[in-house]
């Protein structure tokens, strides 16, 4: 179906009639000038500046299909702004509106929203009257009394009094706004520099790392200028703000660098409890978790949230947003640092009281930072059902607070992919999910970027899973391209990418290419600056052992073997995934057969092999235990129960 578009009222939104009062659907009252809605014979609602121009917009248009460009050009007087604000705008008139269904203010695809409701005018109620109709002619009487007089001249005399101490508040007043002009001049010239700075980031995405760290770096500069630090609010917003755009950039070295210089400079001047610096720290926080320093964060976000506790307890979306990185920093730690199991109990106490806060902060579910919380609370959720429910809801809220094409709503769609596809085996809707999720991410990060890789690294797990390890690859080369051109190759997500592009290359019996990338694996993971988590170095040490096995290369005699052995069963608790633990029992005995056919060997065999594939027909699959993985593993020990005369090999479900 075709839109046609009606070119709007060319009368701007912001005049206002102050006589006139829109009833629309015959239901709620619109008051353009008190920036208010009134539910007829209810409760009143008041409008926030902009929204209740994009209403007015709408009434005085209603009927016509308005496209992004008119509300930008009318509300917001050409000026460049995000299209996450008119969303905004949309979703709290929807909201006063009860209007789930989108059928008084319907969005047109791909082109903008038109006013479906009926709307009528009204003049106000409030008639001006004549402001001295009570008060007699001083003609009507010649001669007036004594008494009159006086009063008369009493009032003269008030009234002379008021106009001069008004005029000497007036003068103070002038001289207090001349005063702070000169002192905000500077701060006008850091505006307008930072102004133009995200202007352009904004509007030039092709940017590359490099130019948009030069850009970012002179505009830091510019913060150190004589007289600058006089200004210190705005000297801190600018730096917390460069901070984000490094870190929106994906340069998270000199994101940690700016915010580390924010936090001290705002420790030094507010103290290290002030909201300022608990504020930054958390930022901080987010930039290390990035970096994958899972210790450092994991003790930055518990200090924080203690200060937070102590000092400031009345401040609930301080609160929520210390509960939120607590929560996000158990997520990702894992032995050695934490044992797994309490680390997801504290993560999940924390997730909670992070939506508590946060839902008392907003009133209502329908807030950025409450659906924040609902989704972090997903991860350590284990009820399939309530995962995928959640799920939706968190990307329904996102896409009507902020947009299909916000990194947001892309980054729910593809974890919701993952939860269909390893919780419910829902392989089309997740197909969908995930494709929907590059397909955002592509348009707004049409560049190097961390999100980006992200989701081509899903993409790739996706293929993986479902036994297109020639698809999969491609989604692997091309995130590991993009990790190392951003110079972040060490963290989890690069190393989990290289481990899956070697596993994906080994089951493409590329075991040369495969035996290159653990080797780059291993390098990096004897770097002691960076340690990857317990359970990634443990599937990297099951494909180093099938790879020299196929390979037919001697790794243990076999007493290193049984040490091995030992050391495995050790760490069974430290595991995230009991099948990493079973897995390379199997391959060590398999190793420890080779060697020596004892019953001890055949009967672990056999049993590591029964424990892999219960695991498998478990309704909750690992990510790392596919059916690549099954047919290998299946493959594989039919032919050594033929060769070794093992009776009762079990069987592949």
């Amino acid at each position: 179906m075709s839109v046609v578009l009606q070119e709007p009222s060319s009368e701007l939104a912001f005049t206002i009639n102050d006589n006139v009062v829109y009833l629309i659907n015959k239901k709620w009252l619109f008051f353009p000038q008190l920036n208010t809605i009134r539910l007829v014979g209810g409760a009143e609602t008041k409008l926030k500046n902009k929204t209740s121009n994009v209403l007015l917009f709408l009434v005085r248009n209603q009927g016509a299909t308005l496209t992004t460009e008119h509300f930008f050009q009318e509300v917001w007087c050409s000026s460049y702004v995000s299209e996450n604000v008119l969303t905004q705008s949309i979703s709290q008139l929807r909201r006063v509106f009860e209007d789930k269904e989108r059928k008084i203010i319907l969005t047109v695809p791909k082109v903008g929203y038109r006013l479906m409701a009926s709307v009528s005018q009204q003049q106000s109620e409030v008639e001006d009257e004549e402001p001295y109709s009570n008060i007699e002619s001083t003609r009507s009487t010649p001669l007036k009394s004594l008494s009159t007089t006086v009063w008369h001249r009493v009032f003269l005399l008030l009234t002379a009094t008021c106009l001069i101490i008004s005029c000497v508040f007036s003068y103070r007043k002038y001289e207090e706004t001349n005063l702070l002009k000169k002192r905000l001049s500077i701060s006008e010239y850091q505006q307008q520099w930072y102004q133009e700075l995200i202007g352009d980031i904004q509007r030039h995405p092709q940017f590359n790392k490099e130019a948009i760290s030069l850009a970012l770096g002179k505009a830091k500069a510019k913060l150190e200028l004589p007289g600058a630090n006089l200004h210190t609010e705005l000297r801190y917003e600018s730096l917390k703000a460069i901070g984000i755009l490094f870190k929106q950039k994906s340069d998270l070295a000199q994101a940690y660098a700016v915010v580390s210089q924010l936090m001290n400079e705002m420790d030094h001047n507010y103290g290290y409890a002030s909201k300022n610096s608990l504020r930054a720290g958390l930022l901080l926080v987010e930039i290390m978790l990035l970096q994958g320093k899972r210790q450092q964060s994991y003790d930055k976000a518990k200090e924080i949230l203690k200060q937070t506790t102590l000092h400031h307890a009345k401040d609930t979306e301080l609160m929520g947003d210390a509960h939120y990185w607590m929560s996000n920093t158990n997520l990702f730690c894992s032995y050695p640092i934490c044992r797994r199991s309490e680390s997801m109990e504290q993560g999940r106490y924390h997730a909670e009281q992070s939506l508590s806060y946060h839902l008392k902060h907003a009133g209502d579910e329908y807030s950025e930072k409450v659906a924040d919380s609902l989704w972090l609370l997903n991860w350590f959720e284990f009820d399939t059902a309530k995962k995928i429910t959640r799920g939706n809801k968190v990307v329904s809220i996102y896409h009507d607070i902020l947009g299909e094409f916000h990194k947001k709503t892309a980054s729910a769609l593809a974890e919701l992919s993952r939860i269909k596809l390893f919780f419910s085996n829902k392989p089309q809707e997740a197909t969908q999910n995930i494709q929907r999720a590059l397909k955002i991410y592509r348009i707004i990060y049409p560049y190097d970027h961390l999100e980006l890789a992200r989701a081509l690294f899903y993409m790739g797990e996706h293929e993986f899973y479902l036994s297109k390890p020639k698809q999969a690859m491609s989604y692997f080369l091309e995130a590991k391209q993009i990790y190392e051109r951003l110079e972040l190759i060490e963290t989890d997500r690069y190393f989990e990418t290289l481990l899956l592009l070697a596993k994906a290359n080994f089951y493409q019996h590329k075991l040369s290419t495969a035996e290159i990338l653990l080797t780059q694996l291993k390098t990096i993971s004897n770097d002691k600056a960076f340690v990857p988590s317990h359970y990634i170095r443990k599937e990297l040490e099951l494909i180093e052992l099938r790879l020299k096995y196929s390979q037919g290369k001697e790794v243990y005699n076999e007493n290193e073997l049984n040490t091995r052995l030992r050391l495995n069963q050790q760490h069974q608790d430290a595991s995230k995934y009991s099948y990493s633990k079973v897995s390379i029992d199997q391959e060590l005995y398999i190793l420890l057969l080779k060697k020596n056919k004892s019953d001890l060997a055949i009967n672990e065999f056999k049993k590591s092999l029964t424990g892999i594939y219960k695991r498998y027909k478990l309704p909750q699959h690992s990510r790392y235990l596919t059916t690549l993985d099954i047919d290998y593993i299946s493959q594989r020990a039919a032919g050594i129960c033929k060769q070794y005369n093992i009776d009762d090999c079990p069987k592949k479900p």
